[in-house]
């Protein structure tokens, strides 16, 4: 996670954007920060697009990144 871009949560992937990689790396990555298997991560929207709508299932913990943004936002 590198920050805010606007309104969204900006994520810098190694993975490449070819066969749907970088979605799955994506994925792979929130279900590991919010402490969820995979399944319980979709992508909604911007599947082909680097602009993503993404869901988690039933997190079972807050990043401290997000915590600080909510936070941060909040003052």
């Amino acid at each position: 996670m590198t920050g805010l871009h606007g309104d969204r949560i900006k994520v810098r992937l190694t993975a490449p954007p070819v066969d749907d990689k970088a979605n799955d790396h994506l994925l792979r990555f929130l279900a590991g920060e919010f402490g969820v298997a995979q399944r319980d991560v979709a992508l909604l929207a911007g599947h082909k697009s680097r602009r993503k709508t993404v869901v988690v299932r039933e997190p079972k913990r807050v990043p401290d990144w997000l915590a600080e943004i909510r936070d941060s936002a909040a003052e």
